[in-house]
């Protein structure tokens, strides 16, 4: 699914957030890709995730989400190289403070910038390589998906969980 929230964020606003690098938190995922070939530096992601200070803009998009309960937010930012092959997210951390049903778990990225050539971010089998500010992208808490960032220039989205209603 596919939606749009009007743009009310600075961009620079999440350029100099304390991003952390991670790879996908199930080691099993991670090193069949690195068996496979892939480069354990490229197989990462920058995050910055609460409870840390959140730009202002944050309880704007996450008010965005009063459909859901537990509404949580975090930052990602791919520099150019970085990509995040298919997985499936776990949630362990959210599900564990929240008490909620996996199944009930759904996830949504909110681009914070036009797609650059070569940005994919792929759901189960379709690709999408073309997305405005503010445009968001839903999966629920088992479906497959995938960030590529092939382009020359570094790519954020904001990070919504939350647990339906």
């Amino acid at each position: 699914m596919i939606d749009h929230i009007i743009p009310n964020w600075n961009i620079s606003d999440f350029y100099s957030l304390d991003y952390t690098l991670a790879t996908h938190n199930d080691w099993m995922v991670v090193n069949e890709y690195l068996w496979a070939g892939h480069n354990r530096e490229k197989l990462s992601i920058y995050k910055y995730h609460e409870p840390n200070p959140m730009p202002e803009c944050m309880e704007y998009i996450r008010n965005q989400f009063h459909f859901w309960d537990h509404v949580c937010v975090a930052v990602n930012h791919f520099k150019p190289g970085q990509y995040l092959p298919i997985h499936v997210d776990l949630y362990g951390k959210f599900i564990e403070m929240t008490n909620a049903e996996p199944q009930k778990v759904m996830r949504c990225m909110v681009m914070l910038e036009h797609s650059q050539p070569g940005q994919i971010l792929q759901i189960e089998d379709i690709c999408y390589g073309k997305w405005k500010s503010g445009d968001c992208f839903y999966w629920s808490y088992d479906t497959p998906h995938a960030f590529y960032n092939m382009s020359k220039i570094p790519r954020y989205a904001v990070q919504v969980t939350g647990v339906i209603k």
